[in-house]
């Protein structure tokens, strides 16, 4: 059985709140006080399991717990120091229509703030999850382009922008979304999945605070071609706050990518979470992931909305704090998707895993970061039988910088 890699992540960090919040298993890192808001949809069948965080400030001892159901999965991590927690004992079963996401409980003094939240998706077939989690309002009126994978937040009128490209062939089915908040005073929020600037087929309707999900209509992708998602608010006033889209695709391939939150450029070297909201960091153990299964990274990509004039950036996907086979060259005044399709490299259980961007001088603005990760190994959750239980890792030197 293939197994996927998953995270949240927020290379700035989100604090939490004092009480119970929850948070999306994928997507942008950031906590809601409505379980509904964060909760991701099964569409298979999945032993969920290597419940992971990264901490870089903590005070007590804060529990995040897995959630299933609205109800308490049997994952969950006791942090009481900064570092990585891990969970690799207990494990959720998730069949066709659970619900799935995290939990935060802070008591009164206690602190907690995140960087890194993952897991791992062991799935009995080839259908893995792919989404976007953020809060995005939009207002009444406008059409709206945003992104399928990693963060939904910053939507953009230019639909360009938003892409990614689809380098395995997949047919992707089950588009869902989530809206929690509705105030249009006439219409309705039509949200589509799009292929190369037209739709691509699966479309929701929102009518009022509601998940809905498109069983009927799948949209085919072959490779090269581009996916963005599009929403069309109607009335005279009033929004629409959306918090997820997602699907499931039946390629093997799962892409891993971190999208922007605002168009803000980077001019120094910088790391980011390899999933979730592309926000950069000058620590890198702040966006660093724990592989927990074996696969191979490969079609990497960047979407560049502002380019380099004097300084030439190159992003790399990161192995063990070094740079891996898999980088894409951006060359000075070059915007739009840059990709290398040729290289790839493979990645173990207990590899640690992110982006590099190294660059320094002029302003260069990336929507997006990602690769696919194709599973290598079957399952079986390797971390369960060498060790167990749950703990809070032994910092090497790697890990300990910044903190």
């Amino acid at each position: 059985m293939p197994e996927w890699e998953m995270m949240a992540a927020i290379g700035s960090g989100e604090a939490g709140t004092v009480g119970t919040r929850y948070s999306a298993p994928l997507g942008a890192l950031i906590d809601a006080a409505t379980e509904v808001n964060a909760q991701i949809l099964a569409r298979g069948t999945y032993t969920r399991a290597n419940f992971f965080a990264v901490a870089t400030a903590v005070t007590g001892t804060v529990v995040i717990s897995s959630r299933k159901n609205s109800g308490a999965g049997a994952m969950s991590l006791s942090i009481t120091a900064t570092g990585i927690t891990e969970d690799t004992t207990n494990s959720d079963s998730l069949v066709d229509g659970d619900l799935f996401n995290d939990e935060w409980v802070l008591g009164a003094g206690e602190a907690l703030t995140l960087t890194v939240l993952g897991s791992t998706l062991d799935g009995t077939g080839n259908i893995p999850i792919i989404g976007s989690y953020s809060f995005s309002s939009i207002n009444f009126g406008v059409t709206r382009f945003s992104s399928l994978v990693g963060s939904f937040a910053n939507e953009q009128t230019t639909e360009a922008s938003r892409h990614f490209t689809v380098n395995t062939a997949a047919t992707y089915s089950n588009f869902r979304g989530y809206v929690s908040q509705y105030s249009l005073n006439s219409g309705n929020s039509v949200t589509t999945l799009r292929k190369n600037a037209a739709d691509a087929g699966p479309s929701l309707t929102f009518t009022a605070v509601s998940a809905v999900e498109d069983t009927t209509n799948t949209a085919t992708y072959a490779a090269g071609d581009e996916a963005a998602v599009q929403t069309v608010n109607g009335g005279t006033s009033g929004t629409v706050g959306y918090n997820s889209v997602q699907t499931k695709s039946n390629a093997i391939e799962r892409p891993l990518f971190s999208s922007s939150l605002a168009n803000t450029g980077i001019t120094a070297d910088a790391y980011v979470a390899a999933e979730g909201r592309l926000v950069s960091t000058a620590t890198e153990s702040q966006t660093q992931k724990t592989a927990r299964s074996s696969f191979t990274a490969k079609n990497m990509q960047v979407n560049v909305t502002t380019g380099t004039t004097t300084n030439p950036a190159t992003i790399y996907l990161r192995k063990n704090g070094a740079n891996s086979a898999l980088e894409v060259a951006v060359p000075n005044s070059t915007t739009g998707i840059v990709m290398n399709t040729t290289d790839s490299d493979t990645f173990v259980d207990g590899d640690e895993y992110n982006y590099f961007v190294d660059h320094t001088g002029d302003n260069i603005t990336l929507y997006n970061i990602g690769f696919e990760l194709e599973p290598t190994a079957l399952g079986g959750h390797p971390t369960m039988r060498r060790w167990g239980g749950v703990h809070n890792m032994a910092r090497t030197s790697r890990q300990r910088r910044g903190w």
